[in-house]
């Protein structure tokens, strides 16, 4: 039971994975993104129906990070360029993403994706890993898009560790002025940012409907979106705690399906947040500044203030 516990709290995390990498990227570079859910809505329906018009499971999967890309974009619009309240744009975008996807898939509701799509994004086991007793079963019996979080998740570790361009993008989220000094063009750092995120949140939807649910269910991320979001602040933006922390949601997400627990069910869907309130005051205290959010977070950039 246990093993089996652990494998399906791997696929719950996925969703939650994505969302956390892609908001640490938009949080890396100064741009605070509350429309994670929206975005990952968007990504979601677009897959979905491209999956049931065409049946090919690689349009699908880019036509739902194309989705992604263009909702961050314009949120990428709306504040860098307009230097909108990103705050108060996040929930714009957040609603704007869940409402429009509900309706457009609305006609289709429960309507399953073509086999030859699903098909391919089911479990696989990987050779030789996938043979590991215990480990290989939960890890390494899965479909194609939990592979990938594995990788992007090693990726982005090395990108802000050691590569050029990741510090740049966190020098932008500490300190805009500065990179702007050093020849940084902020501006188009955070569009990109924003773009990569899209791109990443929306994989996190897409798992949803083309390999986990594989039909559409109105509302289908349920909050996930949300959960991603406060996973970024309990994860302190690193990619590698990001995994961690969304295999510990994801299981907290699934864990009354396996054990009978007696304590109430909200209250276990509350637990998420109730650790990320506990995360945020030890990281409010805490001096260690790798533990500290961007500096400039949520904050617009203006050049001529330089």
């Amino acid at each position: 039971m246990t093993v089996y516990f652990l494998a399906a709290a791997v696929i719950a995390a996925t969703p939650l994975l994505f969302g956390a990498l892609g908001g640490i990227v938009n949080e890396k570079s100064g741009v605070m993104n509350l429309g994670i859910e929206g975005v990952m809505m968007l990504g979601a329906v677009a897959s979905y129906l491209t999956a049931l018009a065409t049946a090919n499971v690689f349009l699908s999967i880019m036509a739902g990070m194309i989705a992604g890309v263009l909702a961050n974009l314009l949120y990428g619009f709306l504040t860098i360029t307009l230097k909108a309240n990103q705050s108060v744009s996040g929930f714009t975008l957040a609603t704007f993403g869940v409402s429009l996807a509900n309706t457009l898939a609305r006609p289709y509701a429960n309507v399953t994706i073509p086999e030859n799509v699903s098909g391919i994004l089911a479990a696989w086991k990987l050779p030789l890993l996938g043979d590991i007793p215990f480990i290989g079963t939960i890890l390494f019996n899965q479909s194609i898009i939990v592979y990938f979080g594995y990788i992007l998740t090693i990726a982005m570790f090395v990108f802000f560790k050691w590569s050029k361009l990741g510090l740049y993008l966190t020098a932008i989220g500490d300190n805009p002025a500065a990179a702007d000094a050093a020849s940084i063009k902020v501006e188009k750092a955070r569009y990109l940012a924003l773009a990569v995120a899209g791109a990443i949140i929306a994989l996190g939807g897409e798992f949803l409907v083309l390999s986990y649910l594989k039909i559409w269910q109105p509302s289908i991320t349920m909050g996930r979106g949300w959960i991603a979001l406060a996973l970024v602040i309990f994860a302190a933006w690193r990619p590698l705690r990001a995994f961690v922390g969304s295999l510990l949601f994801g299981a907290l997400m699934i864990i009354q399906f396996y054990f009978s627990l007696p304590i109430p069910s909200y209250f276990i869907v509350m637990l998420p947040y109730v650790f990320t309130i506990i995360v945020l005051a030890f990281l409010s205290n805490s001096k260690k500044e790798t533990a500290k959010p961007p500096a400039t977070l949520g904050i617009p950039y203006f050049r001529e203030t330089r």
